[in-house]
């Protein structure tokens, strides 16, 4: 006979222990979105910050603007027209003040220094495409006239609010708005509206812009 052993032995039983699944990181939030609201900006935006031709050495989102461009997008369409002044005589730069931006003292009081317009169609490389073909518009989109030449005004303007709004049944159906302006106070120093926007729905039309 075999003596008993003095030791217990223990064996592992198959699939009784199951680690802990590791917790999901949390997605990185996309600063741009997060200013801009609207994926489609945050495509024309990022196309006209890493073009060749643009002279500025900073291009940032602020919220005034967007703002500001959301107002005129929904009013742009509303009227079924382009224009840098609405139907009652209110023009981009007085809007872009009532949200905030303090603009140059040179700039207009009610006129247009900031904004370029575009509609029909939601899709932004179209639109972008279009507007720097454009010479009246691609000194503003890149602070450089046809020449290629520096533009020191356009150059100073280093903020930016785009907005696409979406109208079923207006005359150019998508409508474009992109701002970009010296607001010379910033944003902790200036009171700006809060504005609810809804990010349209997607269908292509002819084009147009101003």
């Amino acid at each position: 006979m075999h003596s008993a052993s003095p030791y217990t032995y223990y064996f592992p039983v198959a699939g009784f222990y199951e680690p802990s699944p590791l917790p999901t990181p949390a997605p990185t939030p996309d600063p741009d979105l997060a200013c801009f609201t609207d994926p489609a900006a945050v495509v024309f935006y990022r196309l006209l910050l890493t073009d060749s031709r643009q002279a500025r050495a900073a291009l940032v989102c602020d919220p005034r603007l967007v703002a500001a461009a959301k107002e005129r997008a929904v009013t742009l369409a509303g009227e079924g027209a382009l224009s840098h002044c609405d139907a009652r005589g209110e023009c981009v730069n007085r809007v872009a003040r009532r949200y905030g931006c303090t603009l140059p003292a040179g700039y207009a009081p009610n006129g247009n220094n900031i904004e370029s317009l575009a509609a029909g169609t939601p899709d932004p490389w179209v639109i972008f495409v279009w507007l720097a073909a454009s010479p009246s518009h691609s000194v503003h989109l890149f602070a450089r006239d046809p020449s290629g030449n520096i533009q020191r005004q356009f150059q100073q303007q280093t903020q930016i609010g785009i907005a696409s709004y979406y109208a079923p049944g207006s005359a150019w159906g998508y409508y474009w708005v992109i701002l970009i302006a010296d607001c010379q106070l910033p944003l902790s120093a200036s009171p700006m509206l809060q504005y609810m926007y809804v990010t349209p729905l997607m269908q292509k039309r002819e084009l147009s812009w101003n």
